[in-house]
């Protein structure tokens, strides 16, 4: 791997890290308390006057925030050469491109009508679905590496979306509260919940198959060029 691609890794690591530290630190320190103008809903507690302690267990319960944990690590461990090519780097690998991905479209059509941020929660907002998605979408399209994506690890990288759903479900119908609008059981009933939670899974697997097509396509580029180059 060439030093400009680990030193694009490392920024798109820096930004992701940075912005969860920011975010956690807002959660933990309740800079932003609720807006009593904003009417209450079944959101999570770190939008309520709830502890330190369910604050912090309310911010690593977010989809975006395991994508955004995911992705950090695996930029690291790219931009430190340490990324071996294994089974389950496979799999983290191809979590991290769904899952933010995923974290990115799914904020932008759903969610990001209905935000309410103030002061630094549009810059954590922005790193986390906005910015950090496009970095990590940007350096896999740059620089790969390639051939590491395949058809197994496209369905393997469902698991880790999976467990968080069931937990989110479980949690949610234990404390009268979710993550997200759309899981709320008791407001929409847990038929429509599934429905749209598999029409976002379908959504992935189709975003999955379109970076497994676009990494065969820039790996037989790249071996055309290199072949070219040594001709």
């Amino acid at each position: 791997m060439t030093t400009t691609a680990k030193r694009w890794f490392g920024i798109t690591a820096a930004v992701l890290w940075g912005g969860l530290a920011l975010n956690l630190g807002l959660d933990i320190f309740h800079v932003y308390p609720r807006d009593p103008s904003i009417p209450m809903d079944s959101t999570l507690l770190a939008f309520t006057d709830a502890s330190a302690v369910d604050r912090v267990v309310d911010f690593f319960s977010y989809f975006t925030i395991w994508s955004n944990i995911i992705a950090a690590y695996v930029c690291t461990k790219l931009a430190q050469g340490t990324f071996h090519d294994t089974p389950r780097n496979r799999i983290l690998r191809a979590d991290s491109l769904l899952m933010m991905s995923v974290s990115g479209i799914v904020y932008q059509l759903l969610l990001a009508p209905s935000a309410h941020l103030r002061g630094l929660q549009y810059v954590t907002n922005a790193t986390e679905h906005s910015v950090g998605p496009l970095l990590v979408v940007g350096t896999f399209l740059a620089f790969g590496p390639r051939g590491r994506l395949q058809l197994a690890q496209v369905f393997s990288a469902l698991l880790i979306p999976i467990v968080w759903l069931l937990y989110s479900l479980a949690r949610g119908g234990f404390i009268g509260a979710y993550p997200y609008d759309f899981l709320n059981v008791a407001k929409y009933g847990i038929v429509p919940v599934l429905t749209t939670v598999a029409m976002i899974i379908a959504f992935g697997i189709a975003l999955g198959f379109v970076f497994l097509g676009l990494d065969r396509a820039l790996g037989r580029r790249a071996a055309v060029e290199a072949t070219a180059g040594e001709a």
